[in-house]
């Protein structure tokens, strides 16, 4: 199965480097204005590079089974808990805090989210996926749905959030976000 040799190789710089396309996900960033973070994102995630070989009609997957929980073994850690529930389809729970240098940059959940500090201007991003790539992951049957929340204490200078916060909403938030789509997430605060 090559697809673990692809997987062993997108998975070596990151604990998942993009790895898993993530699903019907609930995330949430908190930002403060010293740079501390949290994240977590509890949903679906998809291991795209097992996902095609599950679809062949002559898969063997019990092999391709096992392979997903010797990978679930060596993911999971203190930030991430993965549980194989079959065809290369993951539960995902991930939590991550930690501080922000200042000119310095993040990557979070699987490398799909982009959090940058320049001067104390922070912008997070979502890491924008090619229209081949995109197009090859729809016909393949894939999406990337959830809900973005992002909150923060600081001025914020710019977003295209669904939702601003308010007396009960604390969040600015992207509702039914399709990461397969043309749209992004724009996200810019000062301290």
């Amino acid at each position: 199965m090559d697809w673990i040799k692809r997987a062993l190789l997108c998975c070596s710089v990151l604990v998942m480097s993009g790895c898993l396309l993530p699903d019907k996900y609930d995330a949430t960033i908190t930002l403060a204005a010293n740079g501390a973070y949290e994240a977590t994102l509890d949903g679906e995630g998809t291991m795209v590079l097992a996902y095609a070989d599950y679809q062949k009609p002559n898969a063997n997957k019990a092999a391709l089974d096992k392979s997903m929980t010797d990978f679930e073994k060596q993911v999971n850690d203190k930030s991430y808990s993965i549980k194989h529930r079959g065809n290369a389809l993951f539960d995902v729970k991930y939590r991550e805090d930690g501080t922000l240098a200042k000119n310095g940059s993040k990557s979070m959940f699987f490398e799909f989210i982009k959090l940058s500090n320049s001067n104390g201007t922070y912008t997070i991003r979502l890491s924008e996926f090619n229209k081949g790539d995109q197009n090859g992951l729809k016909k393949g049957g894939l999406k990337s749905v959830g809900t973005i929340c992002i909150k923060t204490d600081m001025t914020v200078l710019e977003h295209n959030a669904d939702d601003k916060p308010g007396f009960f909403n604390k969040c600015y938030k992207w509702r039914d976000f399709n990461a397969l789509s043309a749209r992004t997430i724009v996200f810019k605060a000062k301290a």
